[in-house]
């Protein structure tokens, strides 16, 4: 583990909102490499000529820099995870009581890169059984990358539908992430995430070191004694941390000192009434947001022609549910089936992106749900909106983004992005079927879009409090630029699809005869081609430059056209005045520059969803248009929680700088317009319904009390934020 610290010259907003400490004192743990603390045990020693026959490169080259003392490896472009692997000499190594193994990493690239670093026991295979770790280096730089050495223990309990275990009992599993034999580790791995690009770094010596930890490990917690887990409010049972909710006191007295606070921040001072630069230049009004380039950097412009930068908040809303049904026993407390807590308990036939509830039916609990309504009273529902865009406004937060209650942003004091969900699974394919796409030429899916604009007619659609909307989310568009192509080539014959593909084809090759010449395949016809079911080989996909793979590409670009250009021009039907803001990409794995460009040409703004440290180096494809991040967070295990989501930190006050230097990259990016959190809340300790995600990534807690640290950090984004970007941007051109 790399061990970061915050700016502690901001450490004065620390006290910012110490009203939530009134029942305890926030105590700060300063972490120290844990290299410092005993002897080390060399790995590997560049300073010598490596042994050949014990490194093994996949997708990727090696040489030894013998002046340098280090190992120069290329990794990329074809594989998901390119890297190269080091074996001991003596066919394991010993790594004992070791803390970390890790290694100093050059980018000698062009490019930023995320390096891993991992260490595997025999069984080892990227999810059991080894440790690892990734970090974002930009290229040119130089950092220090560690890897923490956990072990396997018993786990005391098997928890299913949650993705984060407490590690009282066990951790997140059994071998996940986990080495079961320190004394036999076989290899070490130096890899790179796969995006279709070349990377190239030197690493130095890989060197053991430290002294491990003891596991968080209670055996008194073995048998019933660790049931019920979760309290009345749905925190973690078995251990403490400052600002826990012990009782309906603490409730209210959160509330009381949080309405003090936010009479005290009101929000900054240089904003207009939509969140706009105030005393900034002014431009056209429209009426409507739209976008501008000014000096060479895109903007949003807010419906009184004030420059605008969306910085923004997902999914606000009081939900935080988690599945009940067989896991009864979890809980201290849940809510009574009686009117004051209508809308905590439902029911779902099956979850499928839940390993323990995908083929059953299942009842459900709202926590989140139940906490506001003990902590507001009677009148929650409208308390807990208005109580939502003073937050918003006094966090320096001027968008409510994707996933957000209605209810809530209707309310049209705090502009909004919409959501439209489409989407289908019509065409199936790809390695790991990465491609799940919907029949685009097909006229059910144009129903079924249609029917989900008609939803906002009269609210979101044609409202100026609405920037734009997102039609669908991380669309799995396939992992290169033929992916979605070739999954065509072996959908199922009716689909519209699939015979939009075959007049393309016949209109290009005229006889299959051509075609098979120029694919090398058999078909016999092409109602042969379009009845094929049979996916192409990864011996066939190999040529990336053949006449197939050109003739994918434009199967790929068809299809792709229709998708964007289809939810646009049913867009501008419902709100020819509202943006449309794209499909949220994947910012990592999954994107390719071919899609992103035709969805630059029919998009008001491209998004993409950016889980990165920061922006800087982040690579898209080559197209001038504004981009929005749809989706980042940081999250730490400090309290209570058991999963820190897709960017781990080691603390609350960490997680605020983390949050500050992303959005400061944000600003220094020429196309981004804006970014936004994911999200308001935290998610359920226990797992949420859909997918058993347990993340600590909200700005509040599953009882509704801000983390003051996320907080505070994001106030001095916000309220800075447009002398900052005046700073970089000079949209006056002095």
């Amino acid at each position: 583990m790399v061990i970061q610290r915050g700016n502690m010259k901001s450490s004065r907003h620390f006290v910012e909102g110490a009203l939530f400490c009134r029942y305890g004192l926030f105590v700060l743990l300063f972490l120290f490499p844990l290299s410092l603390l005993c002897e080390s045990l060399t790995l590997y020693d560049f300073s010598k000529s490596p042994d050949p026959a014990l490194i093994e490169s996949y997708d990727g080259t090696w040489k030894w820099l013998s002046e340098a003392g280090r190992l120069e490896i290329e990794l990329g472009p074809k594989g998901d995870w390119p890297g190269v692997h080091l074996k001991p000499s003596s066919g394991r190594w010993d790594l004992g009581n070791c803390a970390v193994v890790g290694a100093d990493v050059w980018n000698t690239g062009t490019e930023t890169s995320r390096i891993g670093l991992r260490v595997d026991n025999p069984e080892g295979n990227g999810n059991g059984n080894c440790v690892q770790e990734v970090l974002e280096l930009p290229a040119g730089e130089h950092r220090r990358l560690e890897v923490e050495v956990r072990l396997c223990h018993k786990v005391l309990h098997e928890l299913t539908g949650m993705r984060g275990k407490p590690e009282e009992i066990g951790g997140s599993g059994s071998t996940w992430r986990r080495l079961n034999d320190p004394s036999n580790a076989v290899r070490v791995l130096v890899f790179a995430v796969g995006n279709g690009k070349k990377h190239k770094v030197e690493v130095g010596n890989i060197v053991a070191s430290g002294e491990r930890k003891p596991e968080r490990y209670n055996p008194k917690l073995a048998g019933d004694a660790f049931f019920p887990f979760i309290d009345q409010f749905g925190q973690f049972i078995h251990r403490d941390w400052p600002g826990k909710v012990k009782d309906q006191q603490d409730l209210e007295g959160r509330l009381k000192d949080e309405l003090t606070d936010l009479k005290s921040h009101p929000g900054a001072e240089d904003w207009n009434k939509w969140g706009g630069w105030e005393s900034g230049p002014t431009l056209k009004a429209t009426g409507f947001f739209r976008t501008e380039k000014i000096n060479g950097w895109w903007w949003l412009v807010d419906p009184d022609g004030k420059l605008f930068f969306s910085y923004g908040m997902d999914c606000v809303a009081e939900v935080a549910d988690t599945p009940v049904t067989g896991r009864e026993s979890w809980f201290s407390w849940l809510p009574p089936k009686e009117p004051r807590f209508k809308g905590c308990h439902n029911t779902w036939t099956r979850a499928p992106g839940n390993e323990a509830y995908r083929d059953r039916p299942f009842d459900l609990v709202d926590f989140g749900l139940a906490n506001v309504i003990r902590k507001y009273g009677p009148e929650w529902r409208e308390t807990h909106a208005e109580q939502a865009h003073l937050r918003l406004r006094s966090w320096g937060v001027n968008t409510i983004g994707n996933w957000s209650r209605p209810e809530i942003y209707l309310m049209r004091k705090t502009p909004y992005f919409a959501t439209v969900q489409a989407g289908g699974s019509d065409i199936v394919g790809g390695k790991d079927d990465f491609i799940r796409f919907p029949d685009v030429f097909g006229s059910a899916y144009e129903a079924k879009l249609r029917k989900a604009f008609e939803k906002h007619k009269g609210q979101a659609a044609g409202d100026p409090w609405c920037v734009g909307f997102f039609v669908d989310n991380e669309l799995r568009f396939g992992l290169d630029d033929r992916s979605l192509g070739a999954a065509v080539v072996s959908s199922a014959p009716q689909l519209s699809t699939k015979q939009e593909m075959i007049r393309l084809l016949r209109a290009k090759h005229d006889m299959i005869e051509a075609l098979n010449g120029s694919w090398k395949t058999g078909f016999e016809s092409w109602d042969a081609l379009l009845a094929n079911r049979v996916e192409l080989t990864e011996e066939q996909l190999k040529d990336t430059q053949s006449e197939l793979s050109k003739d994918l590409r434009l199967v790929t670009s068809m299809v792709a056209d229709m998708y964007f250009k289809t939810a646009r021009r049913i867009l501008k039907e419902f709100a020819p005045d509202n943006l449309y803001a794209g499909s949220r990409f994947m910012g990592g794995r999954g994107r390719n520059d071919l899609v992103e460009r035709i969805a630059a040409k029919h998009c008001d703004i491209v998004s993409y969803n950016v889980y990165a440290m920061t922006v800087d180096g982040w690579k898209y494809a080559d197209f001038d248009a504004p981009i929005i991040c749809g989706e980042f967070h940081f999250g730490a295990l400090d309290r209570g929680m058991f999963h820190g989501g897709c960017r781990l930190v080691e603390s609350q006050l960490v997680r605020g700088e983390k949050l500050k230097e992303y959005v400061d990259s944000a600003f220094r990016h020429p196309r981004f317009v804006g970014c936004h959190w994911f999200k308001y809340r935290d998610q359920m300790s226990t797992g949420r319904t859909l997918d058993g995600e347990n993340y600590q990534v909200g700005f509040v807690d599953v009882v509704d009390t801000p983390y003051i640290e996320t907080v505070s950090a994001s106030r001095q984004v916000g309220y800075g934020m447009y002398n900052r970007l005046a700073a970089i941007r000079n949209p006056l051109g002095k």
